[in-house]
């Protein structure tokens, strides 16, 4: 890199002189250690950018991210958790069919969302034989694990209502 260094000023050496060709000269001398010697012109990519002010930064480390609690929140729909619910229903063995609607006598299973709790109301289909009280246990037990596994939720209430005994159980 070179650096600016000033001239010593105009040149007064003895010379003839521009104007009349005679005398000593009085325009500045351009040279090795000039004032007009400022480095490499700006197109080069020799040396420092004028445009950033010459200054070269190396890649910075991106800042870290918040905790997870500043990032944001995540919200859970009656609608999912609904979903969620009749699916892990689905998966005990005595279970045929969760309904998502109602029959005309009855309601529809629903889920609602208050914080970080659930309320919950499945109506399910129940093969036949099963025992009603150990298969709602049962299914009481396996949605509550699976809706808290999937969405960190806690299940507070689970009103199961057995709409239909049909079917074989293999």
């Amino acid at each position: 890199m070179t650096d600016i260094v000033p001239g010593p000023g105009p040149d007064t050496t003895p010379g003839p002189d521009p104007k009349s060709g005679t005398g000593p000269s009085t325009a500045p001398s351009v040279g090795p250690g000039a004032a007009s010697d400022i480095g490499p012109s700006a197109g080069s990519g020799v040396g420092p950018d004028p445009v950033a002010g010459g200054v070269v930064v190396p890649s910075q480390r991106p800042a870290p991210l918040p905790s997870p609690e500043r990032r944001g929140r995540t919200e859970i729909s009656d609608r999912v958790i609904t979903k969620i619910a009749c699916s892990a229903a689905m998966e005990v063995p005595e279970v045929r069919d969760v309904r998502l609607r109602g029959l005309p006598w009855t309601r529809a299973s629903s889920g609602a969302v208050h914080g970080d709790q659930v309320t919950l109301r499945l109506n399910v289909s129940v093969g036949y034989p099963s025992p009603l009280r150990a298969v709602a246990t049962r299914l009481r037990e396996h949605v509550t694990r699976r809706v808290a596994a999937q969405t960190g939720l806690d299940v507070t209430r689970l009103d199961i209502t057995m709409t239909d005994l049909g079917g074989d159980l293999p």
